[in-house]
C-alpha cells in the first residue's frame, strides 16, 4: 500500500470511530437510540449470540440456592443472553432492566415462548420502573451489569450515580453484585492513542467508537477502565470487593464464536495476572462496618 494510500485508509478509520470530544455531546437518550438500532438490525445478536460462559457460571454459583421472595437484577438485559439462562436456573423473581425497547421487545417475545412453569420475568424501561418494581421487596440478592454496560453510561457523574442507585438497592447481607468493564489496556489502544495526540497529550479513557452493518452506523460512547481506576470507583460507591479477575483473555466475540478458544481462554484466565484481561470483572457486596 502507498503512504498516500495509508494515509486516507488512516483519516477514514478515525473519522468512522470518531474522537474522545464527542462523548461530551452524548446524552443516555442518544445511548439508548444507538441500541435500539444495534438491536434491531440484529447485529448486536450477531456479535454475542450467547452468555460468556466463564461468567454464566459465576451467576450460577451465586444464584443456584436462592428463594422466590429473593430477586436477581439483570441490569443491562438487552435481548436477554444472560437472563434466558438463568431463568432455568433458579427460582428467585428475575427483573430484567435495559434502555433499549427494542432490546426489551425481543427479550419479551422469547419469553413468551418459554415454559409457564417457571417464574415471571419483570422487565422495566426506567428508573422510576425499576424503583416501584424493587421497592416491592427487601433488596435484591443478585444484580449483575456486565460486558461495558457501565462503560457506556456517558458521563462519570451518571456511572457514579448509577453505582451508588444499586448499592442502595442490594440486600445488605445476602446481596452481591458482579460487574465488568473494558480494560484500557486491551481494547481500542489505537483510538486511545488518537485522542492523546489531539488532546495534547491528555490521557483521557473516553472514547467514541463505531458498528456498521446494513448501511446503518452504530456509534457508541465507551469509558475504558484501568484496574486500579475500577476498583477505587466501586470503592467510593461503598462497595467491598470479594473477587476481581480478568473477564476473558480474548476478544468476547471470539471466545463466543470459537469455542475452543473459549476453553482455552478460561484455562489462561487462571494463570495471568489482571492486567492482561480483555475485560475486568468484579464481584462485589455492601462494605461492612
Amino acid at each position: 500500500m502507498s503512504n498516500t494510500k495509508f494515509r486516507l485508509s488512516l483519516g477514514r478509520i478515525f473519522a468512522r470511530e470518531g474522537g474522545a470530544a464527542r462523548i461530551k455531546t452524548m446524552t443516555m437518550r442518544a445511548v439508548a437510540h444507538a441500541y435500539d438500532r444495534y438491536y434491531r438490525i440484529g447485529l448486536y445478536r450477531k456479535r454475542y449470540p450467547s452468555a460468556n460462559p466463564k461468567v454464566l457460571k459465576i451467576l450460577r454459583q451465586l444464584c443456584q440456592s436462592f428463594e422466590p421472595e429473593q430477586v436477581i437484577l439483570d441490569f443491562g438485559c438487552g435481548w436477554g443472553r444472560y437472563l434466558l439462562p438463568l431463568r432455568q436456573l433458579t427460582q428467585a423473581t428475575l427483573i430484567g432492566h435495559d434502555i433499549s425497547e427494542v432490546a426489551l421487545s425481543q427479550l419479551h417475545h422469547q419469553l413468551k415462548g418459554l415454559s409457564s412453569t417457571c417464574e415471571p420475568v419483570l422487565l422495566t424501561h426506567n428508573e422510576a420502573e425499576l424503583k416501584i418494581q424493587l421497592d416491592l421487596y427487601t433488596g435484591a440478592s443478585l444484580i449483575y451489569l456486565l460486558f461495558g454496560v457501565l462503560a457506556h453510561i456517558p458521563s462519570r457523574a451518571q456511572r457514579e450515580y448509577t453505582l451508588r442507585f444499586l448499592y442502595q438497592q442490594l440486600d445488605p447481607l445476602q446481596g452481591r453484585m458482579v460487574l465488568s468493564v473494558p480494560n484500557r489496556y486491551r481494547r481500542f489502544l489505537r483510538l486511545q492513542l488518537w485522542g492523546w495526540l489531539k488532546k495534547r497529550f491528555n490521557r483521557s479513557a473516553d472514547i467514541v467508537y463505531s458498528r456498521e452493518d446494513s448501511g446503518q452506523l452504530i456509534t457508541l460512547p465507551y469509558h475504558l477502565y484501568s484496574p486500579a481506576e475500577f476498583i477505587a470507583e466501586l470503592q467510593s460507591a461503598g462497595f467491598e470487593i470479594e473477587r476481581f479477575e480478568a473477564e476473558s483473555l480474548f476478544s468476547e466475540h471470539g471466545i463466543l464464536h470459537y469455542p475452543f478458544l473459549g476453553t482455552v481462554d478460561r484455562c489462561l484466565c487462571k494463570l495471568m495476572p489482571v492486567c492482561l484481561g480483555y475485560g475486568l470483572l468484579a464481584v462485589v457486596r455492601k462494605k461492612t462496618i
